[in-house]
This record gives C-alpha cells, structure tokens and sequence, in this order.
C-alpha cells in the first residue's frame, strides 16, 4: 500500500514538485477550512496522464500535464490508472443524468467533457480516537469545485454532508454503490438548481 511506505519515498513524490497539483500530501498538509486546525489525512493526486508534447500542456493550461508516481511500487500506477479510466467512464453517464433532470437532451453536456480535468484524489484517513476537536478532523467541512465527485468507499464510515436544516448527517458506505456529491460548478451552470454538498469526514472506526 502506498500509504504505508516511509514518508521520505511518500515524499519524492510530494504534490510540491508538481505544477498541476500531482503526487503525494502529508498528513496535515491541508487546511480545507480556513477556521480548521488542519486536515488529518493523506492523500495521493492524479489526473489523465498527459506528456510534454500534449498541446494543452505546451500551452500551459492550467490543471494538465504528468503525473508524478512512486518508484518500486509495482501495479499501483496501472491499477489507478484504470480506475480513472472507468470513473471517466463512469462520469459520462452522470452526466447524461444530470441533463436529463433539467430536461435537456442526454447528450447536452458531452461537447463540454472532450479532454476532462477529471482529477482523482485516494485518501487516507487515520482513526481519531477519545474526545475530538472538530477544528482538527479528517477533512474541515467544504464543497467541491468541480461538477461532482464521485465517491468510492470501503466499509469504514467517515462521511458526513450538511442538511437543508443545517445538522450534519453520516452518509455511511453502501457495500456496491458510489457516493455522487454535487459540486460548485455544476450549482453554478444549473444557477442552485442543483446545490453543491458541504460535506466532511471524520473516522472514528479505530481502523
């Protein structure tokens, strides 16, 4: 497992060394909400895999270029690679339910997705045990910038998502299916239509 390798081979893949924010974050290596005290996870970036000859990366376009992977990890590029292929995939599909709901046509949104940011992001989120300051948690409450984000769980439960009567509530795992938050720009195209989900975690599992 990636995670459980020694920090200094985590960190020569540090998302520090990359312009298109790629590789590795330390635990409390992100503040998600200003008024926090600092996330309590790690965390491992990727995006598609594109080279230095790629038009877009020659032109600087934010967001696109190479990934960055650890050395003498063997399959863990090639596992994440396709899973980001088949969340591409997947992605589609969504979005050809998101146009249906506002009564466009299912394909409405596919020549806006040609070349997708889609960024994928694998965390991990230590146990935090006895009382808890909610200053200092898996990840401080926040939304999502993109269209959504899709989310696959193990049968650890982390999640929580903020209600319309403002409480947070668990969003626990279901064994077979995704977790699908909406996200700032898609509430931004559909003008609140569709809300974008502040939401946070914190694992108090012991595992």
């Amino acid at each position: 497992c990636f995670f459980a390798l020694p920090l200094d081979r985590k960190l020569a893949v540090d998302i520090a060394n990359s312009h298109n924010l790629r590789g590795y974050t330390k635990l409390l290596g992100e503040n998600t909400d200003p008024t926090a005290r600092g996330d309590l996870h790690e965390g491992f970036d990727l995006a598609l895999d594109l080279p230095p000859t790629d038009p877009d990366v020659q032109a600087g376009v934010f967001g696109y270029g190479p990934n960055q992977w650890p050395s003498d990890l063997p399959g863990f590029r090639d596992a994440l690679l396709a899973y980001h292929a088949a969340m591409i995939g997947f992605g589609r599909k969504i979005f050809g339910a998101f146009a249906i709901a506002l009564d466009l046509d299912e394909g409405y949104f596919e020549p806006f997705i040609t070349k997708p940011m889609a960024h994928m992001r694998v965390l991990h989120y230590p146990s935090q045990d006895g009382p808890i300051d909610e200053r200092q948690i898996g990840i401080g409450a926040h939304s999502d910038y993109e269209c959504f984000t899709i989310l696959c769980t193990d049968d650890v439960p982390a999640l929580q998502v903020l209600n319309t009567a403002g409480h947070w509530i668990a969003a626990p795992p279901i064994p077979g299916c995704f977790i699908v938050n909406v996200g700032d720009l898609m509430a931004r195209w559909t003008n609140d239509y569709f809300a974008s989900t502040l939401h946070r975690a914190i694992n108090r599992s012991g595992r």
